[in-house]
């Protein structure tokens, strides 16, 4: 058994949350490639299992679990891992699984080798809670942009909100991941890039990105970012197809897009622009530009076709133009 204590962490932002949990423990089950991860004071529990023992529990063991259940599939050493394999995917399944829930659809993912599973310690936790939980998760894999999140969309939000024993469950997963070593949701400075232009847009821009999918040069920018336009015909259609969508708003006089939630874009015409930047014009904090991070990826159209599975979906799936995220 692996005892954390969190007083010999620095927590940082999640102080708060980290004095939920006295301590972090990470366990042997006795079932091979099956570990478990408890803390004291917080009512839930993560398994981490390779990839071999995760395909088993689904086919002959998910049914006794007695509660729902959210699942993360991730490569197990994200700094070893290819560009191919920096993919995460989240799904759930009911406390009594359905066909969908037990099916062998994850074995034709190629990128993962660990599955963690996250439940509840107490018998609380149905199928909504843990479609509330995906939800939330995918949007702190996105937000933290160290993976690629192979889901291809996030559910329109839960009206209601969490509730009370959501977002407590919720509240030190975080700080529990983080002392278990677990690195999913750890912000990833590398995965962030500014917008740096010249002067004639520099006081105009402020906006963030990511990469979505360097195959099909699709980026997603971040929400409150502010782009400055040209006004060529092409790029006023595509800002004018975003305001029509209602995911920005444009002003004419300073010719500045506003982002008002996530939204993806893809590299298009003949110098790849995405609104008349270029992606070259994108760098992270080591200079590195989204013009490197799809030039990483070129290769011939085979190649790319043997990862299979949600990465050739998510390919497959990437917007023409632009895609809102709910």
């Amino acid at each position: 058994m692996k005892t954390m204590q969190a007083g010999h962490r620095s927590p940082g932002k999640s102080t708060d949350n980290l004095a939920m949990t006295k301590c972090v423990r990470v366990e042997a089950t006795g079932q091979e490639g099956v570990r478990e991860i408890t803390a004291t004071g917080w009512d839930g529990r993560v398994w981490r299992m390779s990839r071999e023992a995760f395909l088993k529990w689904r086919k002959a063991g998910s049914d006794k679990l007695g509660t729902a259940c959210v699942y993360m599939l991730l490569a197990d050493d994200f700094l070893k891992a290819t560009p191919n394999q920096r993919f995460l995917f989240v799904g759930h399944m009911g406390a009594t699984p359905n066909v969908a829930d037990t099916s062998d659809k994850d074995k034709d993912k190629p990128f993962w080798s660990v599955a963690l599973v996250f439940t509840s310690a107490g018998t609380w936790m149905n199928r909504e809670h843990a479609q509330l939980i995906e939800q939330v998760f995918i949007e702190w894999a996105r937000e933290a942009g160290r993976y690629d999140v192979a889901n291809q969309a996030l559910r329109e939000p839960y009206a209601a909100g969490p509730g009370e024993l959501v977002a407590a469950y919720l509240a030190p997963v975080r700080a529990v991941l983080e002392f278990a070593g677990i690195d999913v949701f750890q912000f990833n400075p590398e995965g962030l890039f500014m917008l740096s232009r010249a002067a004639k847009f520099s006081k105009l821009d402020k906006a963030k990105a990511r990469v979505v999918s360097a195959s099909s040069k699709t980026i997603e920018i971040y929400k409150d970012s502010r782009i400055g336009v040209n006004r060529l015909p092409e790029t006023i259609e595509k800002v004018q197809a975003l305001v029509d969508a209602g995911v920005a708003t444009f002003d004419g006089e300073t010719g500045v897009v506003t982002f008002k939630q996530p939204t993806r874009l893809s590299a298009s015409g003949m110098f790849d622009t995405m609104l008349g930047t270029l992606p070259k014009d994108w760098t992270n904090r080591s200079r590195r530009s989204i013009r490197d991070v799809f030039a990483e990826l070129k290769g011939p159209p085979a190649a790319m076709g043997q990862q299979g599975g949600a990465l050739r979906d998510e390919m497959e799936a990437a917007p023409a133009e632009v895609e809102a995220l709910g």
